[in-house]
Formats: structure tokens, C-alpha cells, sequence
């Protein structure tokens, strides 16, 4: 008894997913630095606004000048811009969408630069200021106290210390990015086109419906 002939709707006309496992990899830590950065970048966003607007909102941001003040608004905005496409493209990477390999790519080189900016300009802004809070340093207690220096220098180093450790490791991460991200064998894994995974079964035409 033969069998019935197989309809275009009965079987799976794509592949399983050929997604390299470097795109996976970096793709699923893109989505969490993505989230992580709109999620506090946004929020500092929104303080450093209102500061900016009401000092009495964000009181410990009135011992900043406020150049100071509108640099790390204006790097913030910025860094959050880069997170929502670092995000999206993460996303998009995971289903080998060809204009998002283009987009992390370019995601990528843009990252490194404000990374290399940021990393300069948070420094300076720390060498600067010192950590000096007007409100800080008129504080009797705080004046009283002999390792009140030894703390200022004990909280810059810890500043400086975390902000190179930040860039490093996104730095690193975006490096990687670039680079895998245009190796010959990804670059085909995101541009190949739909195979038939069945040689039998010709492909349906566009507008067959499934």
C-alpha cells in the first residue's frame, strides 16, 4: 500500500539551526552586558537629569562641578545608546539575521573608541576632583578624623581600579566581537541562504502556502 505524497505543510522546509557556537557565545553575553547597560545606564541617565535640573533630587552630586556633571550625562547617554544596539544586535545575531553580524561589527569599533575616551576622561575628571565634597570637607567629624586622607586615597585608587577593570573586560569582550564576527566561516554562516533539508522534497515556491 503506498503512502500518501508528503505536503509542503507536513515537513520542515529550514534546517536546524548551523549557528556557530562563537556567535552563540558572544551573542548570550551581548544580551546581558545589552540589558545590564540600558537598565543602569538608563537609570543614572534619569538622576543625572533630574540633578541637573533639581540638585535638591541627587544631593550627592552638589559637591560636582557642573561641567563635571554634564560630561558623565553626556558619556552616559552615550553608553546607553551602545548598550540598546549592543542588545538588538545580540538578539537579532541569534537567529543569523545578516544585517545584525554587520551591526555588532560596527558595534564593536564604536565601543572600543568610547571605551578608550571614557577610560581617559572618567580618570582625569577622578585625578581632578579628587574626590573633594565641599560638604565633605566642612564636615567637622570628617576634619577630626587623621585617616580621613588615607581614606580619599584608599577611595580613589578603588575608583581608578574599577574603571580599568571595566574597560578591560569590555574591551576584551568588543575585541572579540570584531574578530569573530568577520571570520570567513561566520560571515557564511550568517549570509548562506535556506537549504532543503530534504533533496526529495523540492523547495515549495515563496508563495506556497505552509
Amino acid at each position: 500500500m503506498s503512502q500518501p505524497p508528503l505536503s509542503y505543510a507536513s515537513a520542515s522546509v529550514y534546517p536546524p539551526s548551523a549557528r556557530p557556537t562563537a556567535v552563540s557565545v558572544l551573542a548570550i553575553i551581548g544580551i546581558v552586558f545589552g540589558s545590564l547597560g540600558v537598565l543602569c545606564l538608563g537609570i543614572s541617565d534619569i538622576v543625572g537629569l533630574f540633578a541637573l535640573a533639581t540638585p535638591a533630587v541627587a544631593p550627592f552630586m552638589a559637591g560636582q562641578p557642573i561641567g563635571t556633571r554634564l560630561i558623565n550625562l553626556l558619556m552616559g547617554l552615550c553608553g546607553l545608546g551602545l548598550s540598546a544596539v549592543l542588545l538588538w544586535g545580540s538578539i537579532a545575531s541569534l537567529s543569523l539575521k545578516p544585517e545584525a553580524r554587520k551591526l555588532m561589527v560596527g558595534w564593536a569599533m564604536a565601543d572600543i573608541i568610547f571605551d578608550f575616551i571614557k577610560l581617559l576622561v572618567v580618570i582625569v575628571i577622578l585625578m581632578m576632583t579628587n574626590f573633594q565634597n565641599p560638604a565633605l570637607q566642612q564636615n567637622p567629624a570628617f576634619r577630626a578624623n587623621p585617616n580621613s586622607q588615607q581614606f580619599m586615597a584608599f577611595g580613589k585608587i578603588l575608583g581608578v581600579g574599577g574603571v580599568v577593570l571595566t574597560w578591560a573586560i569590555l574591551t576584551t569582550y568588543a575585541a572579540l566581537v570584531f574578530v569573530f564576527f568577520r571570520k570567513p566561516e561566520i560571515v557564511a554562516a550568517f549570509e548562506q541562504p535556506p537549504q532543503n533539508p530534504n533533496p526529495k522534497l523540492p523547495m515549495p515556491p515563496p508563495d506556497a502556502p505552509m
